[in-house]
């Protein structure tokens, strides 16, 4: 059957430095990541810590999930990720509301005004079998 795990999501990001915290609903754990590519540490509520590369490999290591990280950097902010080919369809008002990309689709499907510029706020990634979905409650973005 389809398992569905939900979490809020704390990241931060400051050039290629960043903090991600991953918490589960009612008390049912959590886990951090910390670090830049090449080194980055995980923590969990159970007190255990991991280093490894890169994100993704920590992240399928520990949940056995192979999950596009590095390019949901950018697809959270309705941008293909650099290097990659992609196509993606752009409403009439310049928004884009679908990606495709390393055999993701993401859809767009709400925006949200923050700081003069109009973000996602609800966007679902979808590959195969696995479906992510991210509703944004608040946007800082610091330039």
């Amino acid at each position: 059957g389809d398992e569905r795990i939900s979490f809020q999501v704390d990241w931060q990001q400051q050039a290629d430095k960043f903090a991600i915290e991953f918490v589960a609903p009612m008390g049912q754990g959590w886990f951090r990541l910390n670090g830049r590519p090449g080194n980055v540490t995980l923590e969990t509520s159970e007190d255990k810590r991991f280093q490894g590369e890169s994100i993704e490999q920590l992240i399928a290591q520990i949940t056995h999930w192979q999950l596009p990280i590095k390019s949901l950097n950018y697809w959270l902010f309705g941008l293909p990720a650099p290097e990659q080919g992609f196509h993606s369809s752009v409403a009439d008002n310049g928004k884009v509301t679908q990606l495709k990309q390393s055999g993701w689709v993401i859809d767009y499907i709400t925006y949200g005004r923050e700081q003069e510029m109009y973000l996602p706020a609800k966007i679902r990634a979808s590959s195969g079998d696995t479906e992510l979905r991210a509703a944004i409650r608040a946007w800082e973005v610091e330039f």
